[in-house]
């Protein structure tokens, strides 16, 4: 329940409800009016805030809260009807469920949000500008076209009946033309009825695509009142991710450099900072980004014989049909126009992921003509790669034809690795070693100005071979150290060519590490992973006798640098520019990260994931956590006796470290690898599967943890990153334990 309604602006409350006296009398339904007060401020957001009552509830454990604008115009309206164009190939149950929400929708019915939302069931709304008798004026301009690729559609007997009762959902059989087909099917339907039906805009959706209807009252609207000199503008829609709803994954991406640029994926929409960001309330790249046939809506004088998308079967062909209009038009994405779908990471299959390669190609072709055959040749290189190194890690052939499923395997994971860096990358844009020393970079498949182009820091091929490595050493535990080992050597094979720096590639691990425990939330993967295994195992069967152990870390990790190495020199330097951070309040940290009691592991993680955590109020997390631990010391302590000696940064340079109580008892430990640094990192990873919606809290704590023991001058900057790299390892192979597989999952209910 809430007890106050306040309109705000920006930061600021200027007005405010208060909602008790409704709440007091028992109603249901509780309604909050507001003027806004437009003509005080000419710049800034308007937006709601509930403020939370104790105790009391609305009118069930589930609070569903809507709101609307209302407002007059002394202008016309223009005439807007809009045709929606889907095109699915047997998909039968989700065009049934959006049809089914849809036909809901336009009889006043509120209960879809309980199947697009979430809402309790049978709850309705009160959205006082139509009673619920009433149907919303918007659902009298709409005309769906469904183009059936599957011709599959009419066998589905609740569909067709469905349909029959309506005039507003027309189903058009089609050859399997792929989805440009579909669509383009589906624009030649509109032009045909456009007279008939007075089109005067047309809405490309996906099939699996999940929507509010409400969506297109707010997309009548505001095409109804469209300015004369924006009348050919198109309108994209956001997406969302269907396992976290309030997640965003795009809104407005362009495509360069062989790549689907997107600058601020996954983002958090709960946040005030991220809805009232420039990026999401300006208009400055009305020119440069496309919709994508999520959900996107055209003017029907754009769609034209003459401008059909290319026919590529799957994808790009929204890509190459935006691209165009919005350099003459423009585009906008609006504040809900929106749909939510599944994770990325969950639909590029092999086969996919074929076209993906294909059509890349053209859109360069087509948008950068000049692009050289020499980086044509590089971009295809660097896609077979990967599988060409851990086939030699593996011991087979993998191919996409000869092995699927390791191929769709491997190819979700280097994805993973790739999106995990990239946003990074195009922020810091880091010269290059060979750059910045105008040198030549040294890798045979490397193109020098691409290259240039593209920032240093975080390295992208470390974070696709690590993320790629760390999911195989998980399905072949039985070939760890050897996968983890290539994956390890091909981040380093960037430092000695020339195109990053060290600390790029430690970056790229640490993401790539971040990302793989992410994949495990994604429901396809462990069906993947199986599969995988399984097809494996069908050409080697040999492997499955052998008994998997625990990973040999010294088989994976370089030796620790000893004083006579150069890398020794990089210690050193991050020595002492930590050690410039001890009288800061960056220093405090590092002093209360030294206590390492449960008391404030469970204090820190409380506030990092706002929930309490403790053996009382979470106590499967707790043994989650005991068990991570103690494994992890386990493994590092095997990994220091079995490692070169290395004096600690206090001992070996005569230093007074930051926390002079503990110099005694830790002056005859190795300093390598750190072992505060494998479990804070060890721990970030694991509660990153048990509270995703949280993970950039988590991670920066397991990522600061590890860095205090460098403020402290207990570990070198090496031993911290190899205490990280061996979290990370040993994440891979707990994953094939049954007793941390079962407290996994009981922790993971508790935070559900």
């Amino acid at each position: 329940g809430y007890d106050v309604l306040e309109l705000m602006h920006d930061r600021e409350v200027i007005r405010s409800i208060d909602l008790k006296k409704d709440m007091d009398a028992g109603s249901g339904i509780i309604e909050g009016r507001f003027a806004y007060p437009y003509t005080q401020y000419d710049k800034g957001v308007f937006w709601f805030r509930l403020r939370r009552c104790l105790g009391k509830t609305l009118h069930s454990a589930r609070t569903y809260v809507e709101g609307f604008y209302e407002g007059r115009s002394s202008q016309m309206c223009n005439p807007v009807n809009i045709g929606l164009n889907i095109c699915t190939y047997k998909r039968e149950q989700y065009v049934l469920r959006n049809m089914k929400s849809l036909i809901r929708w336009i009889e006043g019915d509120r209960t879809e949000a309980s199947d697009v939302l979430g809402i309790e069931p049978g709850f309705k709304g009160n959205n006082s500008s139509m009673t619920e008798s009433d149907t919303p004026e918007a659902s009298g301009h709409i005309h769906v076209f469904i183009i059936d690729n599957g011709r599959s559609l009419g066998d589905c007997k609740e569909f067709t009946d469905l349909v029959a009762s309506t005039n507003n959902i027309e189903v058009i059989p089609n050859d399997n033309t792929g989805g440009a087909g579909g669509f383009s099917r589906g624009m030649i339907e509109a032009m045909n009825r456009r007279e008939e039906l007075s089109l005067t805009h047309l809405l490309m959706m996906d099939d699996d695509a999940v929507f509010d209807p409400d969506l297109f009252t707010r997309l009548y609207g505001f095409l109804s009142f469209l300015k004369k000199e924006y009348a050919m503008i198109s309108v994209g829609g956001a997406l969302f991710r269907e396992d976290y709803r309030y997640i965003q994954h795009a809104a407005g991406e362009w495509f360069e450099n062989f790549r689907i640029v997107n600058e601020h994926p996954l983002v958090d929409m709960r946040s005030y900072e991220n809805a009232a960001a420039t990026w999401m309330t300006g208009t400055e790249h009305e020119r440069d980004r496309y919709g994508a046939w999520w959900c996107c809506c055209y003017p029907m004088e754009v769609i034209t014989r003459d401008n059909l998308p290319l026919p590529l079967f799957v994808h790009h062909d929204d890509i190459q049909f935006g691209m165009k209009l919005a350099e003459r038009n423009g585009v906008v994405f609006l504040n809900g126009i929106n749909v939510w779908h599944q994770g990325f990471e969950l639909s590029f299959t092999g086969v996919k992921q074929y076209y993906n390669t294909r059509n890349e190609l053209i859109s360069m072709k087509m948008f950068y003509p000049d692009t050289s055959l020499k980086a044509v040749k590089l971009r295809l290189i660097k896609r077979i790669i990967g599988s060409l190194i851990c086939s030699e890690a593996m011991g087979i052939t993998i191919t996409k034809t000869g092995t699927p499923a390791i191929w769709k395997f491997m190819e979700k994971a280097c994805y993973t690795g790739d999106i995990s860096v990239y946003t990074v990358k195009k922020y810091y844009m880091r010269m290059r070693p060979f750059a910045r020393m105008n040198e030549h970079v040294a890798g045979e498949f490397d193109n020098e100005e691409e290259l240039r182009g593209n920032g240093s820091y975080p390295s992208g091929h470390t974070a696709e071979g690590w993320s790629t490595a760390l999911a195989l050493a998980e399905m072949l535990p039985e070939l760890q150290d050897t996968i983890l080992r290539r994956g390890y050597e091909y981040g380093q094979s960037r430092v000695i060519v020339g195109a990053h720096w060290q600390s790029d590639v430690d970056a790229g691990r640490l993401a790539s590490s971040a990302g793989f425990a992410r994949m495990h939330t994604s429901p396809g993967y462990a069906s993947d992973l199986a599969a995988a295994r399984a097809e494996y195992l069908t050409l080697r069967p040999e492997v499955a006798k052998e008994k998997p152990v625990a990973p040999h870390l010294n088989r994976i990790l370089d030796a620790p640098a000893d004083t006579a190495s150069i890398f020794y020199y990089g210690d050193v330097a991050a020595y002492w520019l930590a050690k410039g951070e001890r009288d800061t309040e960056r220093g405090q940290q590092a002093i209360a990260d030294a206590d390492d009691s449960d008391e404030s592991l469970y204090r820190v993680l409380s506030t990092v994931t706002a929930k309490e955590v403790s053996a009382k109020a979470t106590p499967h997390t707790a043994k989650l956590l005991y068990y991570v631990q103690q494994t992890l010391m386990v493994e590092v302590q095997t990994l220091k006796l079995s490692s070169t000696f290395r004096k600690r940064p206090y001992v070996q340079l005569g230093e007074p470290s930051l926390i002079p109580e503990e110099e005694e008892s830790h002056r005859m430990s190795s300093s390598y690898p750190s072992t505060s640094a494998a479990l804070g990192w060890g721990i970030a990873l694991v509660m990153t599967e048990v509270c995703p919606e949280r993970q950039n809290e988590l991670l920066k704590y397991g990522y600061e943890y590890g860095y205090s023991r460098v403020i402290a001058g207990y570990h070198y900057a090496s031993d911290v990153q190899a205490g990280r790299l061996l979290a990370a390892c040993y994440l891979a192979f707990l994953h094939n334990d049954s007793t941390f597989c079962s407290l996994l999952e009981k922790a993971h209910n508790e935070w559900k």
